[in-house]
């Protein structure tokens, strides 16, 4: 070992350093598996793995009951949002008014759902007030 950390002669590698590269022939080459083909390494095992550890338990079936099932996922982007609560609204103002004379508890039921839409467009159109406020600096 000491010889080694000396630099002795009869290592010739240390004193000289590397004499020269060589590279292989023109061999060829192993075929690879096509991009899209190819499996990201320890994804199968990961997917196996996520099989056996999905349990169904009380906390998995209680989460699924309550997951909102979109049959429209355009809904999702502000704007269509936006125009949907503006529709309920509108419906719910609607029913009200048609239910003030012949339902009065069904009437005062549907005029909190109003108010409490109501409140949240204006909550939202405050939300986006402070939003353009702070982008414009």
């Amino acid at each position: 070992m000491s010889s080694l950390l000396r630099g002795s002669s009869d290592l010739p590698f240390f004193d000289r350093g590397i004499d020269d590269i060589t590279f292989k022939g023109t061999e060829a080459t192993p075929d690879l598996p096509d991009r899209q083909g190819a499996m990201i390494p320890g994804l199968a095992q990961r997917r196996r793995l996520d099989d056996l550890l999905a349990v169904n338990n009380l906390e998995s079936f209680l989460e699924e009951a309550i997951r909102p099932e979109l049959p429209d996922r355009d809904i999702l982007v502000p704007a269509n949002f936006s125009r949907a609560v503006d529709d309920a609204l509108a419906t719910l103002s609607r029913a009200a008014q048609e239910q003030q004379a012949a339902d009065p508890q069904a009437a005062r039921s549907l005029q909190r759902a109003v108010r409490v839409l109501t409140e949240e467009v204006g909550l939202r159109e405050l939300l986006r007030m402070y939003r353009n406020a702070l982008l414009q600096g």
